[in-house]
């Protein structure tokens, strides 16, 4: 009885390139990780949505995606939101590539970079563009456009509610299409360097380069990492420089 009328109402979300309002909010709950309780960043937010809305956001999801793979527009690159790809993955052709160039006797430089609130920062006019770039229809990326626009979210905690917030900016949380809207977002990412190697896990970078020269290793490290930077800048999106865990220079 539900799936004609669903399957009705998603054609025409599809067809009119408009995404329902009321799917466009969402409810924050905040749950503690560790540390000082009253620290509001010992919490991770969880942001629920309407589960209706996600069944619609799953069958762009398989559509879009199917695009993007048959026409080999992700990068190789990112290992992060992908099937049959995964943490693991990344790590062993980052660890299989060092331990061949120690075997051939050469150093490994590598910067590990993490971002600060990255998919929370997207700024949808960029996003906008790449996604015209990808090669998406004007029909598509004005429906993206309604997906993404007067998004609001309450926040939850305890026994108190908040007052619905606008979300100008940002990927949204809990969403079935955020993933894969981050990873076009950050795709052109590895074309900006020119002599490291790269892996990307969603928003987590690491360039690497191995040579005989520990002058010509820092020279063209620093040389990336300022490519990298300037990318940031230009996209929005910033450094966490808070956790020395994260960001780093290993000599490997």
């Amino acid at each position: 009885v539900v799936t004609p009328i669903l399957t009705k109402l998603f054609n025409r979300s599809l067809t009119s390139s408009t995404f329902p309002s009321p799917w466009k909010s969402g409810k924050v709950t905040a749950l503690f990780k560790s540390g000082d309780k009253s620290n509001a960043s010992n919490y991770r937010p969880i942001t629920i949505l309407p589960t209706i809305s996600k069944v619609l956001e799953k069958a762009v999801h398989s559509q879009v995606y199917r695009y993007l793979i048959d026409n080999k527009i992700l990068t190789p690159r990112q290992f992060g939101f992908r099937p049959k790809l995964s943490t693991e993955i990344a790590l062993a052709h980052f660890t299989d590539t060092i331990l061949a160039n120690m075997d051939k006797g050469l150093v490994t430089g590598a910067v590990f970079l993490d971002l600060a609130k990255a998919f929370d920062t997207v700024d949808h006019s960029l996003l906008f563009d790449k996604l015209a770039s990808s090669g998406l229809s004007n029909d598509s990326v004005n429906w993206f456009k309604s997906y993404l626009s007067n998004r609001n979210q309450l926040t939850a905690l305890a026994n108190t509610v908040s007052s619905f917030k606008h979300v100008p900016v940002g990927v949204p949380q809990g969403s079935v299409l955020g993933p894969l809207l981050f990873l076009i977002f950050v795709n052109d990412l590895p074309y900006c360097i020119n002599h490291c190697e790269i892996s990307l896990y969603a928003d987590d970078t690491v360039i690497y380069l191995s040579s005989n020269n520990a002058c010509d290793l820092e020279m063209k490290l620093n040389s990336d990492l300022k490519h990298l930077c300037r990318w940031f800048n230009d996209n929005l999106l910033t450094l966490n420089v808070s956790n020395d865990e994260d960001t780093g220079l290993f000599v490997l």
